[in-house]
């Protein structure tokens, strides 16, 4: 929370990107902090948060009642298990922009969706998708992930769907492109992060255990880093329910 409200205040006092040596989070993309800049409470800002993810869920929702109209158990089963979801719940209340990004990903998944599953595929119908996931990827970069996803989905079909898709990626790029400019002439690299790749091979740093260790009796015995650290399911499974890397502060004993 710290180093983005120190991201925010940049923003609002000088108008520009932070440097490194302002904010260790400097990498991520400007909108949430330029909303947190405008709005100027940190409390309001949580309250925005709480408001995402409530978009959250209620998008799950839409996209299961498109998909599936005729099936209120799959409708409701989407609504709950977004709504359940305990990293959803930690990350609307946090001082952070994962849960806007989240909201405004959905509600671009939500709108190809239901474009195309009303055959109603057009460059007209692809620009609200495109402006949302322009939006989402200028919040967090990992929303490209979800729009590079849904331009394929786009992508495949007739004629039309090959309009849609070009228009829904031009409006991505358009959006995006100042951010990703700035970061490889500022920082050498359009997806520049806070710490450097080590200097060796993916597969290296990254053995057999990393995928396959369950280390089940201290998933349920020392749920909390930095046990298991480095086996990927059980600290994801940790972080899910819990509180694996204490972002609360948790006193040691």
């Amino acid at each position: 929370a710290y180093a983005n409200s120190l991201y925010a205040d940049v923003l609002r006092d000088h108008h520009r990107l932070p440097t490194t040596a302002e904010t260790d989070v400097w990498h991520t993309p400007p909108l949430f902090f330029a909303v947190a800049a405008a709005v100027g409470s940190h409390r309001a800002m949580q309250i925005i948060g709480v408001a995402a993810a409530l978009a959250v869920v209620v998008f799950a929702w839409l996209i299961a009642r498109t998909l599936f109209p005729d099936s209120r158990s799959v409708q409701l089963g989407a609504l709950a298990f977004a709504g359940l979801t305990p990293v959803l719940v930690r990350a609307s209340v946090m001082y952070h922009p994962e849960a806007l990004a989240t909201a405004l990903a959905t509600a671009g998944v939500f709108t190809v969706v239901w474009a195309l599953a009303r055959g109603r595929v057009t460059y007209i119908t692809s620009v609200p998708a495109g402006v949302l996931f322009g939006l989402a990827t200028l919040t967090r970069t990992w929303a490209l992930a979800p729009a590079a996803a849904c331009c394929l989905a786009l992508l495949v079909g007739t004629r039309k769907s090959l309009l849609a898709g070009g228009a829904f990626a031009a409006i991505v790029v358009a959006l995006t492109a100042p951010w990703f400019v700035h970061q490889a002439v500022a920082h050498g690299s359009p997806i520049a992060f806070n710490r450097p790749a080590p200097n060796e091979s993916f597969r290296s740093r990254r053995p057999a255990s990393f995928y396959t260790s369950i280390d089940a009796d201290g998933v349920f015995s020392h749920p909390y880093a930095p046990n298991f650290l480095n086996h990927l399911f059980p600290v994801v499974y940790s972080d899910w329910w819990g509180d694996y890397w204490r972002y609360f502060e948790v006193p040691a004993e």
